[in-house]
């Protein structure tokens, strides 16, 4: 068995175990403001651009352009379809 698996059930025909990974996959996203598009990259590949949404800076707060201009992360495809529908 490989070190970083855990074993979760065991019987005759079957064995059941995972590998945790800490590592970030093609599902974690990062969005930033830059000028006035949100760019969105995968956080492990941060120099493809999977999007680019040119919005209004006048609709954002003061303290929703410093959230923006540090960059938010972003854990799944859905979630990230939410906050860029928030802009549109």
């Amino acid at each position: 068995m490989h070190p970083s698996w855990n074993i979760l059930r065991f019987e005759e025909q079957l064995i059941e175990a995972e590998e945790k990974i800490d590592t970030d996959c093609d599902n974690h996203y990062l969005l930033k403001l830059i000028k006035d598009k949100i760019i969105v990259t995968q956080k492990n590949a941060p120099d493809i651009i999977i999007s680019e949404e040119k919005i209004n800076l006048s609709m954002l707060t003061e303290n929703d352009r410093e959230i923006l201009d540090s960059g938010i992360s972003v854990n799944s495809e859905y979630e990230l379809l939410e906050i860029l529908e928030s802009f549109r």
